[in-house]
């Protein structure tokens, strides 16, 4: 069909409609402000009634003349409010100072993401379109692309599931499946989860960094390192060991059983006995302070044969214990090999302990003190029919027994007796005088002997007599001590 002129456009005209029927009386409430009565046709029972005459309004009071009943059909048409749709043809542009629409502007698309899109700028700086598989915000322009907002929210398809949430001068909090996991605070950044990352650097700018409540793991054979990566900390899960390194050189190494090892890569296990430390080269223990340097080796389980022990030697079965077994206040030192134990100063050798005995100032048998003994023993004297004292003591140093002997007795008879009960017998190829003095009652010297391996010795002589005789009945009194020389 011709026409004459432009086409006409497809269009159709919509007006705003409010309906008041159910309300009565002469004042009414309008859903838009209008400025005079001839903005609205007012309708009673379908009957149109006269602007200014029948009613008046005043912004959203319309006032009627007369008052309407509830049960009256009463409405309103608003005809400053028309609503339009028309159809813009497809192959011109639409051009206009501003475009205000209360509907949906449809962008069809035809395959062409150049055409169809909305572009903003002289030089389309900024677009907007979809190409079929996805949507884009394209700025091409000068400057950054900006979203001035207070309060920003990016969600998922459904409109319920957030994804970015950003608040001025607040949180930016970052969404998986919309539970956080990332959001920014005043003092930095918290993360819920498990954080993975290629790298990590952390500037406190010289304070300490912390982290609380969580676990900082690396992978399998990587490393915490410092600096130039020569000084670090490595840790195996597959070997289940711990490698400390200083200018790029293993020094510590902790494994699977825990054994520390420093200067070497493989525990000691010396005669069977795993080391907890071991160590390839000197142990120095400093403290470079006025109090005491310790190095404690404790057992306080409170098993009574635990022992807390100290070796030094080649292995288990050649070396030196020390030790305290248990609670007991004794402190021993053990040659496991049954060799000696050796004193030495500056001068050499001065004191040697061995299964020969204690040597001092050499290590030669006539060095070597091989027994000590202190103790009592119950003196006799042959003819003694009672006794008021009976004491006896000795020390034996080596092969020397050194006596005291106290005794009072009752004599029996007119002839001296014979003293018994001694300790240790006499050596053999050895004789020996013995001189005491009587002075509970005479007060006279005696004299007797023992003979080679005995015990005892022959009768006591009084020695201004050269005679054995005694005062039969008589209390005797005899103090006296004696060394001698015994197997």
């Amino acid at each position: 069909m011709s026409y004459l002129g432009n086409a006409p456009e497809s269009v159709f005209t919509e007006m705003k409609y409010q309906d008041l029927t159910g309300g009565s009386g002469t004042s009414f409430t309008l859903n838009q402000a209008v400025s005079n009565p001839q903005e609205i046709e007012v309708f009673v029972n379908n009957v149109r009634q006269e602007p200014s005459a029948a009613y008046s309004v005043s912004g959203t009071t319309l006032t009627m003349t007369e008052s309407v009943g509830a049960s009256e059909d009463f409405y309103v048409i608003f005809q400053g409010m028309a609503q339009g749709s028309a159809t813009h043809p497809a192959t011109q542009s639409l051009e206009a100072a501003s475009v205000t629409s209360n509907g949906i502007i449809k962008i069809p698309l035809d395959g062409s993401s150049s055409t169809n899109q909305i572009s903003v700028g002289a030089s389309n700086d900024l677009r907007i379109f979809h190409n079929g598989s996805a949507s884009y915000v394209y700025d091409a322009g000068t400057g950054s692309l900006q979203l001035v907002t207070n309060n920003l929210e990016v969600r998922g398809a459904d409109f319920a599931r957030k994804m970015i949430s950003a608040t001025d001068q607040g949180t930016v909090e970052l969404y998986h499946n919309n539970s956080k996991k990332i959001e920014t605070t005043s003092a930095g950044v918290d993360v819920t989860g498990t954080m993975t990352s290629d790298g990590l650097t952390v500037d406190g700018g010289g304070s300490r960094q912390y982290i609380n409540s969580g676990h900082l793991r690396l992978s399998d054979d990587y490393n915490l390192e410092w600096g130039g990566g020569t000084n670090l900390i490595q840790g195996s899960n597959s070997s289940n060991h711990i490698l400390f390194k200083t200018n790029s050189n293993e020094r510590v190494r902790i494994d699977s059983n825990g054994n520390a090892m420093i200067g070497t890569t493989s525990a000691f296990s010396p005669g069977g006995v795993n080391s907890l430390l071991s160590v390839a080269g000197n142990l120095t223990v400093t403290k470079n302070q006025a109090a005491h340097t310790n190095v404690d080796i404790f057992n306080n389980n409170g098993n009574s044969s635990a022992k807390g022990q100290l070796r030094v030697g080649y292995d288990a079965a050649n070396c030196l214990e020390i030790f305290r077994v248990g609670n007991s206040a004794d402190i021993t030192l053990n040659a496991t090999q049954n060799g000696s134990i050796i004193f030495q100063g500056a001068g050499g050798e001065m004191m040697r302990m061995s299964t020969a005995g204690l040597a001092i100032g050499g290590n030669g048998a006539a060095n070597t003190l091989d027994d000590y003994e202190e103790g009592t023993f119950t003196p006799t004297i042959t003819t003694a029919s009672s006794y008021s004292q009976q004491l006896g003591k000795y020390t034996k140093i080596g092969n020397l027994v050194n006596v005291q002997v106290t005794m009072y007795f009752v004599q029996s008879g007119t002839s001296m007796g014979a003293i018994g009960g001694l300790p240790f017998a006499l050596a053999n190829g050895n004789y020996l005088s013995i001189f005491l003095k009587e002075w509970y009652s005479f007060g006279t010297a005696h004299m007797t002997f023992v003979q080679s391996g005995a015990t005892a010795t022959a009768g006591i002589r009084d020695v201004a007599n050269n005679s054995l005789t005694a005062s039969n009945g008589s209390t005797y009194g005899w103090s006296f001590s004696f060394t001698y020389q015994t197997s």
